[in-house]
This record gives C-alpha cells, structure tokens and sequence, in this order.
C-alpha cells in the first residue's frame, strides 16, 4: 500500500474520514481473506507483525518505582 505508519495512525484515529481508494480496497481486501482463516492471509500478517516488530522494536517496556520516581528496567 506504500502508507506511512502516521498515516495509517491518522486513519485509525479519525474513522469518519474515508481513507484513499487503493488502500481502502487492499484493507478490506486483506480483511476479508484473513477472517475467512485464509492460510496465504494468515501466513502475511504474521510476516507483516514480525516485519513491524524487527522496524520499531516493539518490546514491552517496564518501568520500577524508585524513590526518586519511575525508572525504565531492562527487558
């Protein structure tokens, strides 16, 4: 779809404004083929989740109360 992941932010945080033809039709198209437990579906958003995940590194983050107030803790 070549959107931007603000982009897609926009589209999630604002669902009264119409998102683009193209990537409307790919959405629903995707959506459509992964809640009918398509196998090709399922196998592209896993890969699509792992991709995202290597991109922006999207382990949880863990804070501890100190006395001087939250710290980050490593994961």
């Amino acid at each position: 779809m070549r959107t931007s992941r603000p982009a897609i932010a926009r589209y999630e945080g604002n669902p009264q404004k119409e998102i683009p033809g193209s990537a409307d039709v790919a959405l629903r198209l995707f959506y459509a083929a992964r809640m009918t437990s398509d196998p090709i579906a399922r196998e592209v958003a896993d890969l699509l989740t792992e991709i995202d995940e290597l991109e922006h590194d999207s382990r949880a983050v863990t804070f501890k109360e100190t006395e001087f107030g939250w710290l980050k803790t490593a994961a």
